[in-house]
């Protein structure tokens, strides 16, 4: 009961990761929300097909899709969750998430079409380079990125919060940079 109040938001919550099931803290995840644990795209073709039984968006179930872990697995370029990232809000999915750990091995497509990107603490400088790579035009130049991400992530469990489309940077909610 009560895990953020995401079961009052959305009607329901889809979590689909092929890892969820070897963290023992996900049971709590498990309990709340629907938990598919594994992916391929006939995942998204199913719930893309529930959704248009229920015929017009506003008829639709208000959806919340995370997807943890999956890239990589049963992924190949023009997937099928890459394609759901242009078109999830004709589809009534208030929020799509996606987590990565390799930032490149998201399709371009699903990169092109993030609204909100977080990147926590790198230990990888390969990793926090593509990703600099990537959003360095919202600040004019890489190294001012880098400035911003380490003003970011100065303190333990801080991240850098991209607001892509309003180009704005955050330290995680709390303040803009």
């Amino acid at each position: 009961d009560g895990f953020y109040g995401a079961q009052d938001y959305f009607d329901e919550t889809i979590i689909i990761s092929n890892s969820i099931n070897n963290d023992p803290t996900a049971r709590f995840l498990k309990k709340a929300f629907t938990v598919i644990d594994y992916y391929q795209d006939g995942v998204i073709t199913d719930l893309i097909a529930k959704q248009d039984a229920y015929g017009d968006k506003k008829d639709m179930k208000l959806l919340c899709l995370f997807a943890d872990d999956i890239l990589g697995t049963n992924m190949k370029r023009n997937n099928e969750l890459s394609f759901l990232a242009t078109r999830f809000r004709h589809k009534n999915i208030g929020l799509m998430a996606v987590f990565v750990q390799n930032f490149k091995s998201a399709d371009t497509i699903l990169r092109n079409n993030s609204t909100d990107v977080f990147v926590f603490k790198q230990t990888n400088n390969k990793q926090l380079q593509q990703v600099a790579e990537e959003y360095c035009s919202m600040f004019g130049s890489i190294n001012k990125f880098y400035d911003v991400y380490k003003r970011a992530t100065k303190k333990k469990y801080d991240f850098l919060y991209l607001k892509v489309q309003e180009g704005k940077a955050l330290r995680s909610f709390e303040e803009v940079i």
